[in-house]
């Protein structure tokens, strides 16, 4: 195989420039410079590996990508597990604002035919429920 060129570098760190703006999931794993450099070497070291053209694949998006899913899969990388948390509540306050908003729009039948077919319906209905105040004027 030839050798990594300066091009091919400059590529790679453009390319992980726009990854990490475009994967929030990447966050917990690039908190600091220490924690980002040891995620990279072994986001690097996978794609090494694993895919066709070696580090070349980092100068596209996908090389990136694919690395970071099958570390993630792997557990081979490192996170803070603050922003890990931050981003956790974050999804379930998002993922209950969206369930509200569903539910809302729901016919009494249609409500009825979800909590026979999905699963943890109930469970995040009783969760709405639980949450929502009645005012009584």
């Amino acid at each position: 195989m030839s050798q990594i060129t300066e091009d091919d570098l400059l590529d790679a760190q453009d390319v992980y420039k726009v990854f990490k703006t475009i994967t929030p999931e990447w966050k917990p794993y690039c908190s600091s410079e220490e924690l980002e450099a040891a995620n990279m070497e072994a986001l690097c070291g996978w794609g090494r590996e694993n895919l066709t053209g070696g580090l070349r694949a980092f100068g596209l998006l996908g090389g990136w990508q694919i690395s970071f899913q099958e570390c993630v899969r792997q557990n081979l990388l490192e996170a803070d597990e603050r922003v890990a948390e931050t981003q956790a509540k974050a999804a379930a306050i998002k993922d209950a604002a969206a369930f509200r908003v569903r539910v809302q729009k729901m016919s009494a039948g249609q409500m009825k035919e979800a909590s026979r077919t999905e699963p943890d319906f109930l469970q995040k209905y009783e969760a709405l429920t639980k949450s929502t105040k009645v005012r009584i004027y």
